[in-house]
């Protein structure tokens, strides 16, 4: 996807005047991300809080309309991978207290240090970490959704690719957010990246 290391645009929404902006879609991506997807729930891992934000994937689609509509600048990732220089994926770093119902949930120590990964990993490894967290929290009961029976057992779950878990009908999307949350020194909060466009998002070359 891209480094999305820069600092969250959205600044809880504070002194939004001077972001008020409209930037045009780079035509090298294609509409790809939480608008297309098939999920019920959204769940965000980031590593640098030990912390989980889950929320109802509708919500987070508002979520970006809201921005979209207020014209908030979008975060533009890139990989130094891609030499031409052009980004690789779009989307808005949205605070998570914007998205309607989003719970932010500590991760216990000892599920965080089973799954425990460093952010120079493979992509796959951080996303391999992230699923392995929200399927013990879901187990034990920490995570808890309307469309789940409060007791969950392994009969009940199944992942579908590596970031997708389905358990009782709810199929939940599982993304490695490494930073969202995060408190920056002026007292600011990182947000949850909701891409809306990717480079190639099919491997297709």
């Amino acid at each position: 996807m891209g480094r999305m290391g820069q600092r969250d645009s959205s600044k809880s929404m504070m002194g939004m005047q001077g972001m008020l902006i409209q930037d045009p879609i780079p035509a090298c991506l294609i509409e790809y991300g939480i608008q297309t997807e098939e999920s019920d729930y959204r769940v965000h891992v980031s590593f640098d809080t030990q912390t989980v934000f889950m929320f109802p994937t509708e919500a987070g689609r508002q979520a970006v309309a809201d921005y979209e509509d207020k014209r908030i600048r979008p975060h533009l990732a890139t990989d130094p991978a891609v030499r031409d220089g052009d980004p690789t994926a779009r989307g808005f770093k949205v605070f998570w207290k914007h998205i309607q119902d989003c719970q932010r949930i500590p991760i216990p120590k000892h599920i965080f240090n089973v799954h425990r990964c460093i952010l120079s990993d493979r992509t796959s490894v951080k996303g391999e970490a992230a699923a392995g967290i929200v399927l013990e929290m879901v187990r034990n009961g920490l995570i808890r959704l309307p469309m789940i029976a409060s007791e969950v057992t392994d009969l009940g779950l199944q992942m579908r690719g590596q970031d997708m878990l389905v358990a009782r009908g709810a199929a939940i999307q599982i993304k490695c957010d490494w930073f969202a949350g995060h408190i920056y020194p002026d007292g600011s909060m990182r947000g949850l990246y909701l891409q809306t466009h990717e480079r190639n998002p099919l491997r297709q070359f």
